[in-house]
């Protein structure tokens, strides 16, 4: 089933094979599925045929905006099962998602902040991390020296 895409003044239809299951304050566990968010809004890394962006889920969970969380050594990555494609960095600030096997550039993180909310970092090279933020008036995603995002994992569960 393809996805639909929604304009900003109506909330997409309802998609009834995924649903959330947790509440906001999940931290991402390998073999898991999320939607990940900015803090406290609806803001999610979605996957469109323009790219990677941040897209008004409108608290849908649907295949674009979906991740499945993979284990890759000390690090975790994420894969979007509708595009075939692991979360990443490029080589000029910015986030992507363009690649079909899971390699250094996939290799994620996350802390948990003190203020509630997750930490989102990239591996640079291989020994400096980098903060995944929102720019652009929150519609695009980069990886930055200094934190300005605060994330939210929210688990997503396919029902049968």
């Amino acid at each position: 089933m393809q996805a639909q895409h929604a304009t900003p003044s109506s909330p997409p239809p309802k998609h009834e094979l995924w649903r959330t299951a947790q509440p906001n304050d999940t931290a991402p566990c390998p073999g898991h599925s999320y939607t990940i968010k900015v803090k406290d809004t609806d803001q999610a890394i979605t996957l469109t045929k323009a790219g990677l962006v941040l897209e008004n889920s409108y608290g849908e969970y649907l295949p674009n905006n979906t991740w499945l969380c993979m284990d890759h050594g000390v690090f975790i990555g994420f894969y979007n099962k509708a595009g075939g494609v692991y979360l990443g960095h490029d080589s000029k600030g910015g986030m992507m998602a363009k690649v079909h096997k899971m390699a250094d550039w996939e290799r994620l993180s996350y802390r948990r902040a003190y203020e509630g909310g997750y930490m989102f970092l990239t591996a640079h090279w291989q020994v400096k991390k980098k903060f995944v933020n929102a720019v652009h008036d929150m519609t695009k995603l980069a990886w930055e020296d200094n934190l300005h995002t605060l994330w939210e994992f929210e688990e997503v569960i396919e029902e049968v």
